[in-house]
Protein backbone atom coordinates (compact mmCIF):
# COMPACT_ATOMS: atom_id res chain seq x y z
CA UNK A 1 0.00 0.00 0.00
CA UNK A 2 1.36 3.61 -1.30
CA UNK A 3 0.21 6.17 0.53
CA UNK A 4 0.43 9.06 -1.16
CA UNK A 5 -0.21 12.39 -0.75
CA UNK A 6 -2.27 12.71 -4.10
CA UNK A 7 -3.28 9.12 -4.32
CA UNK A 8 -3.06 5.82 -2.90
CA UNK A 9 -1.67 2.93 -4.54
CA UNK A 10 -2.94 -0.41 -3.96
CA UNK A 11 -1.34 -3.72 -5.57
CA UNK A 12 -1.54 -7.25 -4.96
CA UNK A 13 1.28 -9.34 -5.31
CA UNK A 14 1.70 -13.60 -5.09
CA UNK A 15 5.21 -14.84 -4.56
CA UNK A 16 7.43 -12.08 -5.67
CA UNK A 17 6.75 -8.57 -5.69
CA UNK A 18 7.15 -8.10 -9.66
CA UNK A 19 4.12 -10.54 -9.87
CA UNK A 20 1.23 -8.18 -9.61
CA UNK A 21 -2.35 -9.41 -10.00
CA UNK A 22 -4.02 -6.78 -9.07
CA UNK A 23 -3.92 -3.38 -8.64
CA UNK A 24 -6.45 0.21 -8.02
CA UNK A 25 -5.72 3.72 -7.33
CA UNK A 26 -7.75 5.93 -5.04
CA UNK A 27 -7.67 9.82 -3.90
CA UNK A 28 -6.23 10.96 -0.85
CA UNK A 29 -9.33 12.98 0.96
CA UNK A 30 -9.40 12.52 4.61
CA UNK A 31 -8.33 9.23 6.56
CA UNK A 32 -11.65 8.02 7.15
CA UNK A 33 -12.75 8.51 3.71
CA UNK A 34 -8.84 7.29 1.68
CA UNK A 35 -8.59 4.33 4.88
CA UNK A 36 -12.19 2.88 4.06
CA UNK A 37 -12.39 3.03 0.44
CA UNK A 38 -9.06 1.14 0.94
CA UNK A 39 -10.60 -1.43 2.71
CA UNK A 40 -13.51 -1.62 0.08
CA UNK A 41 -11.46 -2.54 -2.09
CA UNK A 42 -9.05 -5.08 -0.48
CA UNK A 43 -12.79 -6.98 0.72
CA UNK A 44 -13.11 -7.86 -2.66
CA UNK A 45 -9.50 -9.30 -3.02
CA UNK A 46 -8.14 -12.98 -3.02
CA UNK A 47 -5.44 -13.79 -0.51
CA UNK A 48 -3.70 -16.73 0.89
CA UNK A 49 -3.99 -16.43 4.59
CA UNK A 50 -5.87 -17.18 7.71
CA UNK A 51 -6.21 -14.38 10.63
CA UNK A 52 -7.95 -12.71 12.84
CA UNK A 53 -9.19 -9.13 12.84
CA UNK A 54 -10.89 -6.94 15.34
CA UNK A 55 -12.66 -3.49 14.60
CA UNK A 56 -13.69 -1.44 17.97
CA UNK A 57 -17.48 -1.41 18.62
CA UNK A 58 -17.87 -4.19 16.27
CA UNK A 59 -17.23 -8.26 17.19
CA UNK A 60 -14.17 -10.16 16.67
CA UNK A 61 -14.16 -11.96 13.49
CA UNK A 62 -12.18 -14.60 11.91
CA UNK A 63 -11.42 -14.05 8.14
CA UNK A 64 -11.53 -16.58 5.84
CA UNK A 65 -8.62 -17.61 4.08
CA UNK A 66 -9.76 -15.97 0.72
CA UNK A 67 -9.31 -12.61 2.54
CA UNK A 68 -6.25 -12.41 4.58
CA UNK A 69 -2.44 -11.51 3.07
CA UNK A 70 0.06 -13.32 3.91
CA UNK A 71 2.15 -10.01 3.96
CA UNK A 72 1.70 -6.10 4.14
CA UNK A 73 3.72 -3.44 3.45
CA UNK A 74 3.07 0.03 3.59
CA UNK A 75 4.72 3.03 2.18
CA UNK A 76 3.46 6.38 3.35
CA UNK A 77 3.86 9.91 3.01
CA UNK A 78 5.46 11.65 5.99
CA UNK A 79 7.01 12.93 8.42
CA UNK A 80 6.45 9.35 10.11
CA UNK A 81 8.07 7.65 13.06
CA UNK A 82 9.73 4.19 11.90
CA UNK A 83 11.47 3.36 15.19
CA UNK A 84 9.67 -0.03 15.84
CA UNK A 85 10.63 0.45 19.70
CA UNK A 86 8.75 3.76 19.79
CA UNK A 87 5.32 4.30 21.14
CA UNK A 88 4.43 6.45 18.41
CA UNK A 89 6.19 3.68 15.68
CA UNK A 90 3.63 3.73 12.62
CA UNK A 91 2.02 6.79 13.07
CA UNK A 92 1.89 9.92 10.14
CA UNK A 93 3.43 12.72 12.60
CA UNK A 94 3.69 16.32 11.91
CA UNK A 95 2.86 16.02 7.97
CA UNK A 96 1.50 19.60 6.10
CA UNK A 97 -0.81 17.66 4.10
CA UNK A 98 -4.12 18.96 4.93
CA UNK A 99 -6.63 16.66 6.99
CA UNK A 100 -3.68 14.07 7.73
CA UNK A 101 -2.59 16.07 10.73
CA UNK A 102 -4.14 18.56 13.59
CA UNK A 103 -7.61 16.89 13.04
CA UNK A 104 -9.20 13.87 15.00
CA UNK A 105 -11.75 11.13 14.19
CA UNK A 106 -13.65 8.59 15.94
CA UNK A 107 -12.90 5.68 13.59
CA UNK A 108 -8.60 6.10 13.21
CA UNK A 109 -6.38 6.12 16.09
CA UNK A 110 -4.73 9.76 16.94
CA UNK A 111 -2.63 11.10 20.03
CA UNK A 112 -1.43 14.27 20.55
CA UNK A 113 2.30 14.56 20.52
CA UNK A 114 3.83 17.85 20.97
CA UNK A 115 0.75 19.77 20.41
CA UNK A 116 0.15 18.19 17.10
CA UNK A 117 -2.19 15.14 16.79
CA UNK A 118 -0.44 12.61 14.52
CA UNK A 119 -2.23 9.43 13.00
CA UNK A 120 -1.41 5.55 13.69
CA UNK A 121 -1.52 4.15 10.03
CA UNK A 122 -0.02 1.13 11.31
CA UNK A 123 -2.50 0.23 13.65
CA UNK A 124 -5.28 0.79 11.51
CA UNK A 125 -4.02 -1.73 9.15
CA UNK A 126 -3.46 -3.91 12.67
CA UNK A 127 -6.42 -3.75 13.94
CA UNK A 128 -8.27 -5.00 10.49
CA UNK A 129 -5.43 -7.86 9.77
CA UNK A 130 -4.30 -9.18 13.25
CA UNK A 131 -1.65 -11.43 13.17
CA UNK A 132 -0.08 -10.48 9.61
CA UNK A 133 3.36 -9.09 9.57
CA UNK A 134 3.35 -5.58 8.46
CA UNK A 135 6.61 -3.95 7.29
CA UNK A 136 6.20 0.15 7.40
CA UNK A 137 8.43 2.34 5.54
CA UNK A 138 8.45 6.13 4.09
CA UNK A 139 7.29 6.02 0.18
CA UNK A 140 10.39 7.47 -1.05
CA UNK A 141 12.32 5.05 1.43
CA UNK A 142 10.34 2.03 -1.00
CA UNK A 143 11.20 2.86 -4.11
CA UNK A 144 14.72 3.25 -3.15
CA UNK A 145 14.61 -0.26 -2.08
CA UNK A 146 12.59 -1.99 -5.07
CA UNK A 147 15.22 -0.18 -7.52
CA UNK A 148 17.74 -1.75 -5.83
CA UNK A 149 16.92 -5.12 -5.37
CA UNK A 150 14.65 -5.08 -8.89
CA UNK A 151 16.01 -2.30 -10.85
CA UNK A 152 17.41 -3.58 -13.32
CA UNK A 153 21.26 -1.30 -12.45
CA UNK A 154 23.33 -4.90 -12.04
CA UNK A 155 24.63 -7.43 -9.52
CA UNK A 156 27.04 -4.35 -7.64
CA UNK A 157 24.31 -1.72 -7.36
CA UNK A 158 23.22 -1.68 -3.47
CA UNK A 159 22.66 1.73 -2.77
CA UNK A 160 20.26 4.25 -4.35
CA UNK A 161 18.66 7.14 -3.52
CA UNK A 162 15.28 7.91 -4.91
CA UNK A 163 13.99 11.48 -5.64
CA UNK A 164 10.58 12.17 -5.81
CA UNK A 165 9.49 15.83 -7.04
CA UNK A 166 5.65 16.26 -7.29
CA UNK A 167 3.45 18.17 -4.72
CA UNK A 168 6.75 18.22 -2.87
CA UNK A 169 10.04 16.66 -2.79
CA UNK A 170 10.97 13.46 -1.37
CA UNK A 171 14.33 11.52 -0.58
CA UNK A 172 14.68 7.48 -0.16
CA UNK A 173 18.05 6.38 0.42
CA UNK A 174 19.18 2.54 0.43
CA UNK A 175 22.54 1.93 1.58
CA UNK A 176 23.73 -1.67 0.55
CA UNK A 177 20.45 -2.94 0.41
CA UNK A 178 19.03 -1.53 3.51
CA UNK A 179 17.15 1.59 4.42
CA UNK A 180 18.44 4.44 5.93
CA UNK A 181 17.08 5.05 9.57
CA UNK A 182 18.75 7.07 12.46
CA UNK A 183 16.97 9.55 14.54
CA UNK A 184 13.91 9.75 12.05
CA UNK A 185 14.02 9.29 7.98
CA UNK A 186 16.05 11.31 5.41
CA UNK A 187 14.23 14.30 4.57
CA UNK A 188 16.75 15.41 1.88
CA UNK A 189 14.04 17.91 0.25
CA UNK A 190 14.33 19.84 2.76
CA UNK A 191 17.65 20.42 2.22
CA UNK A 192 19.15 24.25 1.76
CA UNK A 193 20.99 25.10 -1.37
CA UNK A 194 22.41 27.99 -3.32
CA UNK A 195 19.44 30.21 -4.95
CA UNK A 196 19.38 30.34 -8.72
CA UNK A 197 20.10 33.43 -10.20
CA UNK A 198 16.74 33.97 -11.58
CA UNK A 199 15.34 33.43 -7.97
CA UNK A 200 17.51 36.32 -6.98
CA UNK A 201 16.51 38.98 -9.11
CA UNK A 202 12.75 38.21 -8.81
CA UNK A 203 13.24 37.96 -4.91
CA UNK A 204 11.54 34.87 -5.10
CA UNK A 205 11.09 33.57 -1.51
CA UNK A 206 9.56 29.94 -1.94
CA UNK A 207 6.84 28.06 -0.46
CA UNK A 208 7.86 25.64 2.35
CA UNK A 209 6.02 26.31 5.33
CA UNK A 210 9.10 25.20 7.45
CA UNK A 211 12.39 26.52 5.19
CA UNK A 212 10.59 28.66 2.55
CA UNK A 213 13.73 28.26 0.38
CA UNK A 214 15.01 24.65 0.96
CA UNK A 215 15.06 22.74 -2.24
CA UNK A 216 10.87 21.42 -1.68
CA UNK A 217 10.04 25.36 -1.42
CA UNK A 218 12.45 26.30 -4.78
CA UNK A 219 11.15 23.59 -7.16
CA UNK A 220 8.16 21.58 -6.10
CA UNK A 221 5.02 21.51 -7.76
CA UNK A 222 4.12 24.49 -5.50
CA UNK A 223 7.05 26.70 -6.25
CA UNK A 224 6.34 25.75 -9.87
CA UNK A 225 2.72 27.45 -10.45
CA UNK A 226 3.85 30.46 -8.95
CA UNK A 227 6.23 31.37 -10.80
CA UNK A 228 4.39 30.88 -13.61
CA UNK A 229 1.17 31.61 -12.20
CA UNK A 230 -0.69 29.09 -12.86
CA UNK A 231 -2.54 26.31 -10.89
CA UNK A 232 -0.47 23.17 -9.96
CA UNK A 233 -3.11 20.93 -11.46
CA UNK A 234 -2.12 22.91 -14.91
CA UNK A 235 1.62 22.40 -15.15
CA UNK A 236 1.68 20.13 -17.84
CA UNK A 237 0.29 23.20 -20.15
CA UNK A 238 3.96 24.84 -19.26
CA UNK A 239 5.72 24.43 -22.64
CA UNK A 240 8.97 22.26 -21.88
CA UNK A 241 11.11 25.69 -23.73
CA UNK A 242 9.87 27.49 -20.25
CA UNK A 243 12.87 28.75 -18.64
CA UNK A 244 11.25 27.72 -15.69
CA UNK A 245 12.28 24.64 -16.14
CA UNK A 246 16.03 25.52 -15.93
CA UNK A 247 15.32 26.90 -12.54
CA UNK A 248 13.65 23.78 -11.45
CA UNK A 249 16.75 21.97 -12.87
CA UNK A 250 19.38 24.19 -10.99
CA UNK A 251 17.18 22.90 -7.66
CA UNK A 252 17.52 19.37 -8.57
CA UNK A 253 20.96 18.92 -9.82
CA UNK A 254 22.35 20.39 -6.25
CA UNK A 255 20.15 17.68 -4.42
CA UNK A 256 21.85 15.28 -6.80
CA UNK A 257 25.07 16.99 -6.14
CA UNK A 258 24.78 16.72 -2.45
CA UNK A 259 23.81 13.14 -2.20
CA UNK A 260 26.18 12.06 -4.24
CA UNK A 261 28.95 13.98 -1.80
CA UNK A 262 27.19 13.06 1.24
CA UNK A 263 25.82 9.51 0.43
CA UNK A 264 27.97 8.28 -2.24
CA UNK A 265 25.01 6.04 -3.74
CA UNK A 266 25.99 4.17 -6.69
CA UNK A 267 22.50 5.36 -8.94
CA UNK A 268 20.00 8.26 -8.05
CA UNK A 269 16.47 7.72 -9.87
CA UNK A 270 14.19 10.34 -10.21
CA UNK A 271 10.90 9.79 -9.91
CA UNK A 272 7.54 11.98 -9.32
CA UNK A 273 5.05 13.71 -11.67
CA UNK A 274 7.39 16.92 -12.46
CA UNK A 275 10.36 14.79 -13.07
CA UNK A 276 8.46 13.34 -16.00
CA UNK A 277 8.84 16.72 -17.80
CA UNK A 278 10.33 16.22 -21.45
CA UNK A 279 14.03 17.23 -21.73
CA UNK A 280 14.74 17.86 -17.32
CA UNK A 281 16.67 14.83 -17.02
CA UNK A 282 18.98 16.02 -19.30
CA UNK A 283 19.01 20.03 -17.85
CA UNK A 284 19.92 18.23 -14.49
CA UNK A 285 22.64 15.64 -15.86
CA UNK A 286 24.26 18.90 -17.45
CA UNK A 287 23.62 21.11 -14.34
CA UNK A 288 25.11 17.88 -12.18
CA UNK A 289 28.08 17.07 -14.24
CA UNK A 290 30.26 20.18 -13.65
CA UNK A 291 30.59 20.11 -9.96
CA UNK A 292 30.82 16.94 -10.07
CA UNK A 293 33.15 15.40 -12.52
CA UNK A 294 36.61 16.75 -10.40
CA UNK A 295 35.62 13.91 -8.34
CA UNK A 296 33.03 11.52 -9.34
CA UNK A 297 33.98 9.73 -12.87
CA UNK A 298 32.90 6.22 -14.18
CA UNK A 299 35.56 4.66 -16.39
CA UNK A 300 33.92 5.18 -19.56
CA UNK A 301 34.72 9.26 -18.63
CA UNK A 302 31.00 9.74 -18.30
CA UNK A 303 29.14 10.97 -14.84
CA UNK A 304 27.93 7.37 -13.82
CA UNK A 305 24.58 6.91 -11.66
CA UNK A 306 21.77 9.33 -12.85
Amino acid sequence: VELGGTTWALAIAHDNPLNIVARTRIDTTTPDETIAKAFAWLDTQNFDALGVFHIPIFETHTESLAHMPSYIGIASFGPVDLNPASPTYGYITTTPKPHWANTSSCCLRYIVFHYSIILDIVGVFKAKYTGVPINFETDVNAPALFEAAFGGHGPDVSSVCYITVGTGIGVGVCIDGKPVHGRMHPEAGHMFVPLAPADIAANFQGLCPFHSTCAEGMAAAGAIAARTRIDRTGLHEIPDTDPVWDIVAHYLALVCVNLTLTVSPHVIVLGGGVSKRQGLLGKIHTKVSKPLCPFIYSTSNKLAGL
